[in-house]
């Protein structure tokens, strides 16, 4: 393993500073922490669904605002495709489940950890890896976990949460495991989880208005003119 001296955090700068590195050889080299666009196979191998969908696009009107469209043009949709960071796992991940128990197998060779969690009063089965990731952030940033949005991958479910990197710097893998009876195999380089930075202690002045005024019309007008006026 090669060891070398953890910058302190001030090293990093005050803000907007993020840096990713793993303790078990080979993890980052093969098996890197990527950009979440990076991943999207089932844009880059269409098949005769997506043809027909795109064909679609061109024809179709949103119910709604009338645009010539679909719901994969949505902005959030492809925003949120991009946003962020995605962690692989960075070796094949053999899960045998029943409806009383769960087991996890992984190469005995590589120094992988891994946890069993229950939440209370539920039948959800949580399963914890730590792939070796460490994070180290400037004292302005929080990082979100979420699930993988829009695959086809539905084994598994990646837990919800935040983590302050000041006070932790470990980025465990927490999923849900779907299936109840069965073995099946994650393979390696399969996207786990998905991360967004955020800003910590962002507090917005939020109003909450039960009135609406002729400017906010205008606005709104102005709006759908601007979503209406395009093919894309």
């Amino acid at each position: 393993m090669r060891c070398i001296p953890l910058l302190k955090n001030s090293m990093l700068g005050s803000t907007n500073k993020l840096r990713f590195f793993n303790i078990i050889d080979g993890v980052a080299h093969n098996y890197p922490i990527t950009s979440a666009s990076s991943h999207r196979s089932w844009l880059s191998q269409p098949n005769q669904e997506l043809a027909h969908l795109r064909t679609q696009l061109k024809t179709k009107r949103c119910p709604f605002t009338r645009r010539i469209g679909n719901v994969a043009c949505c902005p959030g949709i492809h925003s949120i495709l991009s946003a962020g960071y995605t962690i692989p796992t960075p070796v094949d991940i053999r899960i045998v489940s029943s409806p009383d128990n769960i087991h996890v197998d992984i190469p005995s060779d590589v120094p992988i950890l891994i946890y069993y969690h229950s939440l209370p009063y539920t039948q959800q089965r949580i399963i914890k890896f730590d792939f070796g990731w460490r994070v180290q952030a400037s004292n302005d940033i929080l990082l979100q976990f979420m699930p993988i949005p829009y695959t086809e991958e539905n084994r598994f479910t990646s837990t919800v949460g935040l983590l302050d990197p000041t006070i932790s710097s470990t980025l465990n893998v927490q999923v849900y495991w779907n299936i109840t009876d069965g073995v099946d195999i994650i393979r390696a380089g399969t996207p786990m989880t998905q991360i967004l930075p955020l800003k910590k202690n962002f507090n917005p002045n939020v109003v909450i208005d039960e009135e609406y005024t002729i400017n906010d019309i205008r606005r709104l007008k102005n709006e759908t003119f601007k979503l209406q006026s395009t093919f894309d």
